[in-house]
């Protein structure tokens, strides 16, 4: 939650998936009756995806209108976004300059990669969201674990250098302090990206360091695991995403 002269912020969470709301100060309503969140006029902040991570920028300006978050995910690279709580408007400040695409590595016209650094280039003007979903696949599945509790799982691969059935995986898994696993933009991912690995992210419960690589068998395709053991409710929730993982068949 964050405040200001006019405008109360708050920070939430649907499905596991974070929000960010506004509500105008001060509040005219009556308070006798418990209320929910939709009798306050809530204004939710427009982001690109809701497989997005959000972080607050530096608002320390109690009198503005204005407040910023760095927005990200698997596939877009960090966008700084300026939010206007009066007028009820965005404004994209800036966005990660993206590095290491070329034809060589992911297959795709040089026209295309062009095509896309324009794009990056352009937003201040165009105020449009602008990701990598046409070179990258992003998608969020819930996978059960073994106590029947629903993990998501999102899974990020290739397009063009995906091999379906063929390519190996890396399954990511963090659950401590009941923390999501970082899937912000990472462009280290490129290399693993480009050679057709599949990479996988589990939020899994009760784990803790050090970090753990471990390979399951009897899957159809090789998976690398990363987890933060010493739990055995984590060790089996990510031997379960595994398997279901596998199943999946990417």
């Amino acid at each position: 939650m964050d405040i200001f002269h006019e405008h109360l912020v708050l920070f939430l969470q649907k499905d596991g998936l974070p929000l960010f709301c506004s509500i105008d100060l001060p509040v005219q309503i009556d308070f006798q009756e418990p209320k929910e969140l939709g009798d306050f006029a809530p204004w939710f902040f427009p982001i690109p995806s809701n497989l997005c991570s959000i972080l607050p920028g530096p608002n320390n300006d109690f009198m503005s209108s204005t407040f910023r978050l760095v927005v990200s995910s698997p596939v877009i690279p960090d966008l700084t976004v300026d939010y206007d709580m009066r007028k009820k408007t965005f404004t994209i400040v800036d966005q990660e300059e993206v590095t290491g695409l070329c034809s060589s590595i992911y297959t795709v016209g040089q026209s295309n990669v062009s095509s896309i650094q324009q794009n990056l280039q352009l937003i201040e003007d165009s105020q449009s969201w602008s990701d990598l979903s046409k070179l990258l696949s992003c998608e969020r599945v819930q996978v059960v674990s073994h106590d029947g509790v629903s993990i998501p799982l999102v899974i990020l691969y290739s397009r063009e250098a995906h091999i379906h059935g063929e390519s190996p995986g890396i399954l990511y898994g963090y659950g401590a302090y009941g923390e999501d696993l970082d899937k912000s933009w990472c462009s280290d991912r490129l290399s693993l990206l480009a050679r057709g690995w599949v990479l996988a992210f589990a939020d899994v419960r009760y784990s803790l360091m050090p970090v753990v690589f471990f390979q399951l068998t009897g899957l159809h395709f090789p998976i690398i695991i990363q987890y933060f053991p010493t739990h055995l409710t984590t060790y089996c929730s990510m031997r379960n995403c595994a398997f279901s993982f596998d199943e999946l068949d990417y």
